[in-house]
């Protein structure tokens, strides 16, 4: 008898962004957003995993990654 199952799963970012340039200000705002999202989303933002900083010639962008299961 197998036990060998299938799954689908969607990976949706939700990208918090701060231009090159960008000040002390724009950085905060991303950030209160991402908590916000991740709260939202039922992490909890004590610890150190719940987003990644990702960053290109563009400037960076706080990341949160959520995984659908269906």
């Amino acid at each position: 008898m197998t036990r060998a199952t299938t799954s689908t799963v969607t990976v949706k970012e939700h990208r918090f962004e701060v231009p090159n340039g960008g000040d002390m200000k724009d950085l905060g705002m991303a950030y209160t957003w991402a908590q916000n999202k991740a709260k939202e989303l039922g992490l909890d933002i004590s610890y150190d995993d719940w987003a990644t900083i990702s960053s290109d010639e563009d400037g960076f962008a706080f990341v949160i990654t959520e995984r659908i299961k269906s």
